[in-house]
């Protein structure tokens, strides 16, 4: 019964057209079913969600990547004002260096952009978001947000994210950085 399932089903199982008339009307339904429904309830009359950005479920942060994950319907110009909400906070977020390594969680502005991605609402700030991934990146490939100066190695679980944006990043924009 769930919309999402069976759309994935049909996506990765049975290897539908993403862009063919079912499956956008699959979206739609995605767009309805009671778990986004439940997901978008605490939105305001402003568009926004009251809780800190980042608040473990409940904030914008985790209802983007939510909706992005159940293959929400692209380019839905409501979710505008939660967008403004978590790119404020993205790139209000200082970089952190202990022992001449960045210590910035890359998950979590690697996910805003693979969120923004994935629901077409990336614009020009996803470029600096892009950037910082960049930037945080370990001379041994990966991210990694531990503050204990000892830790000299990437973490597999925090580069898993940041390698997912900006892959999806170069595949949509061709930037060959983020490709890198």
């Amino acid at each position: 019964p769930e919309a999402a399932v069976r759309y994935q089903a049909r996506l990765y199982l049975q290897d539908a057209d993403p862009a063919s008339g079912e499956m956008r009307q699959r979206q739609e339904e995605i767009r309805t079913c009671p778990r986004v429904q439940t997901l978008l309830s605490e939105r305001t009359a402003d568009g926004t969600i009251p809780h800190r950005p980042y608040n473990k479920w409940l904030g914008t942060h985790w209802v983007l990547v939510m909706l992005a994950e159940l293959h929400y319907p692209t380019g839905d110009t409501s979710l505008q004002p939660m967008v403004e909400q978590e790119v404020e906070m993205i790139l209000s977020i200082e970089e952190r260096t202990i022992a001449g390594k960045n210590r910035n969680c890359a998950s979590i502005t690697a996910f805003a952009l693979w969120s923004l991605l994935t629901l077409g609402l990336a614009d020009k700030r996803c470029e600096k978001m892009t950037q910082r991934l960049i930037d945080w990146q370990w001379p041994s490939g990966g991210w990694n947000c531990d503050k204990r100066p000892y830790v000299q190695r990437s973490s597999f679980m925090e580069s898993l994210t940041p390698l997912r944006a900006l892959s999806r990043y170069a595949k949509e924009t061709g930037d060959k950085r983020s490709a890198e």
